[in-house]
C-alpha cells in the first residue's frame, strides 16, 4: 500500500506531471498505454480522407488521472486513464445506442442482507479496464494518438475496441459481460437487469453489476469456481470479502454483523464546504420546521457564490446510499435547487452541523436483532404528511422497506396531485409504497426464496377499514384504483395491512421536520 502522507490530487495531467509525484504519475501513465496496447484497443492506419459524401471525423483524447484509496482515504494507486472526446461522435455515424443498465442500490441491500440471514459470502470483483474488453462493433472510429505517446508517422488511431469517453462504451462493455455470464449458464433478473443469478447444486449464486464493479453472493465454493473463469477471460482484481463498494464502507462477518457507512466522504464533504470547526446539532431540521416559500425576487436568488447545488445534490448522494436519517430534510432543500437563497444555505448548513455530529453513523444490521423465522418476510412503514407544502398544498409520501426487520429501501416524495384530506393521502403514500413491496417480492420470488406472507404497517386505521371493504368507500372514490388493489391483495392473502401507532411508524421520519428526541 502506498503510504498515507498527503498528496493533493492533480486536477490535470499537465498539473501530475509538475507535482512531486512525478515518477508515480509517469509510471501510471506507461502501465495504462501499454495495456492499451497489449489489449489490441486500436491499431494504427494512414490518415483517412474526406470525401464529397462522406467526412470522416478523427476524434481527439485526454489523459484522466486521479489517486484511488481505500475506505479509510489511505492512498493505495495512481491512476491514467485515456478518455476520447466521445461528446464529438455523431449519432448514426460514430454511435447508436447508449444505454447501459446497472443494479438497483435496493437490490444491493436485498443481497447484503441475504447474505447476512444465510450465512453466506459476499465478495467484490473489479474488472480493470473494463471498456477495453469489448469489440466494435458496426461503426468506424478514428483517433489521434495519445498526448505523450505519438509516434510521429501523422498515422492515426482505428479503434478495435471500446475506449473510456465513448457514447457507447459502457454499452459494449455490458453485452460482453451480458454474454459471458450467460454462457456460464446464469441467468438475468427479469426485475433488475443488473443481477444475474445460478443455481448450483441446490445452492444459490448471486451475481450484482454495476458498470466494472461486481458483488458475488452465495457460498465460498462457487465464488471461487465464478472468479477463476471470470479471470480466465478477463482482466481483474480479487477485492476479497466486500469492504469498500460504490463508496459505500462495509463491514461484514457472516451471520454476525453488516455495517455500512461513508465516514471518509462525510470527512471530504465537511472540508470541501469548510465545516469542519462548524458547531455540531442534534438533528437535520428543527422540529416543526415551516417550509420556506419559493423565492420569486430574481434579484435575491441564485447567487453564484453560494455553491447551494452542489452541497444539496452531495446530501442526496449520502442520503441515497447510506444515511436514510436525513431524506426528509434533502428532499425539502431540493426544491429550492433552481431558486435557492441565503436561507435556504444556511438550512442546509444545518444537514452538515448534523453530519459532522453523526459523521461514523450508518445502516447496522445485526442478525440476533432478526426475529427467527422460516423464511423471508418483507415489510413496510407507510407515513404521509397532509397538505405539507403551503404554496402547493400537496402532502409528502414516506415509507420504508424492510427484510425480517432490516431496512433496505425509504423514500421521501412529495405527492404529484393534492389530496383533499389526511384518508387520501394516506392512501396515495401506502399505494407508492405497496408497489416497492411488490417489486422486491417479485424479484425473492424469482430467485426462490421462501417468503411470508407480506405486511404494510400504518399509523391511519381508515386506510385499513377502506381495504376491508373490498376497497369501495365513497370518500376515497377519486383513487378507487389504488384502494381497490390494496384491498384485492389483502384479500388474496398477498398482504396483510396493520395498524401501528404514530410514535412506533418509523416512516414518520421521512414526511416532517422532527426535533432530536423523536428523531
Amino acid at each position: 500500500m502506498v503510504g498515507a502522507e498527503p498528496v493533493v490530487e492533480p486536477t490535470t495531467v499537465e498539473e501530475a506531471l509538475r507535482s512531486p509525484q512525478r515518477a508515480q504519475w509517469l509510471q501510471a501513465l506507461n502501465a495504462e498505454f501499454d495495456a492499451l496496447i497489449r489489449n489490441q484497443t486500436w491499431k494504427l492506419v494512414e490518415r483517412p480522407s474526406s470525401t464529397p459524401g462522406k467526412l470522416v471525423k478523427v476524434l481527439t483524447s485526454r489523459w484522466v488521472v486521479s489517486l484511488k484509496r481505500d475506505e479509510h482515504g489511505n492512498i493505495i494507486r495512481y491512476k491514467a486513464r485515456l478518455v476520447i472526446h466521445g461528446f464529438k461522435q455523431r449519432y448514426g455515424l460514430e454511435y447508436w445506442d447508449t444505454y447501459s443498465p446497472v443494479v438497483w442500490l435496493i437490490t444491493i441491500l436485498l443481497l447484503l442482507v441475504i447474505a447476512l440471514i444465510l450465512l453466506l459470502e459476499a465478495r467484490h470483483v473489479d474488472f480493470d479496464t473494463a471498456f477495453l474488453n469489448s469489440w466494435m462493433r458496426g461503426v468506424v472510429i478514428y483517433m489521434e494518438q495519445p498526448a505523450y505517446f505519438d509516434d510521429d508517422t501523422g498515422r492515426e488511431c482505428l479503434l478495435q475496441k471500446g475506449l473510456y469517453g465513448l457514447k457507447q462504451a459502457a454499452r459494449l462493455w455490458y453485452q460482453t459481460l451480458h454474454a459471458f455470464l450467460l454462457k456460464l449458464g446464469f441467468k438475468r433478473s427479469t426485475f433488475d437487469v443488473g443481477l444475474y443469478y445460478k443455481q448450483v447444486n441446490g445452492r444459490i449464486l448471486l451475481v450484482a453489476v454495476y458498470v466494472d464493479d461486481m458483488l458475488i453472493i452465495g457460498q465460498t465454493s462457487d465464488i471461487d469456481k465464478l472468479i477463476a473463469d471470470l479471470q480466465a477471460e478477463f482482466s481483474i482484481k480479487d477485492m476479497g470479502r466486500v469492504h469498500h463498494f460504490l463508496g459505500m464502507e462495509v463491514q461484514y462477518h457472516p451471520g454476525v454483523v453488516l455495517c455500512l457507512s461513508q465516514t471518509a466522504y462525510i470527512d471530504k464533504l465537511l472540508r470541501r464546504f469548510q465545516m469542519t470547526e462548524a458547531r455540531t446539532v442534534r438533528s437535520p431540521q428543527i422540529m416543526n420546521e415551516k417550509v420556506l416559500p419559493i423565492e420569486k425576487d430574481p434579484a435575491k436568488v441564485n447567487d453564484p457564490s453560494i455553491p447551494y447545488q452542489e452541497l444539496v445534490g452531495a446530501l442526496q448522494y449520502l442520503v441515497t446510499y447510506t444515511r436514510p436519517d436525513w431524506a426528509n430534510a434533502v428532499r425539502s432543500l431540493s426544491r429550492y435547487s433552481s431558486s435557492y437563497t441565503k436561507e435556504n444555505y444556511a438550512a442546509a448548513k444545518r444537514v452538515l452541523q448534523y453530519l459532522k455530529a453523526t459523521r461514523t453513523f450508518g445502516l447496522v444490521y445485526r442478525l440476533r436483532d432478526a426475529a427467527p423465522r422460516r423464511g423471508l418476510q418483507l415489510q413496510a412503514f407507510s407515513d404521509a404528511d397532509h397538505a405539507n407544502c403551503p404554496e402547493t398544498s400537496r402532502s409528502v409520501t414516506g415509507y420504508i422497506l424492510q427484510l425480517n426487520g432490516f431496512s433496505v429501501g425509504f423514500r421521501s416524495k412529495m405527492q404529484r396531485s393534492v389530496t383533499d384530506d389526511t384518508c387520501k393521502s394516506e392512501l396515495v403514500a401506502a399505494s407508492m409504497c405497496v408497489e416497492d413491496l411488490l417489486w422486491a417480492r417479485k424479484l425473492l420470488k424469482e430467485l426462490k426464496f421462501d417468503l411470508d406472507i407480506t405486511r404494510l404497517l400504518m399509523d391511519n386505521q381508515s386506510i385499513i377499514k377502506v381495504c376491508s371493504d373490498a376497497g369501495n368507500f365513497d370518500g376515497v372514490k377519486r383513487y378507487a384504483k389504488k384502494s381497490r388493489k390494496l384491498a384485492e391483495l389483502v384479500e388474496r392473502k398477498k398482504l396483510v395491512i396493520d395498524y401501528t401507532s404514530t410514535s412506533e411508524n418509523i416512516a414518520d421520519m421521512f414526511t416532517k421536520a422532527l426535533g432530536p428526541q423523536q428523531f
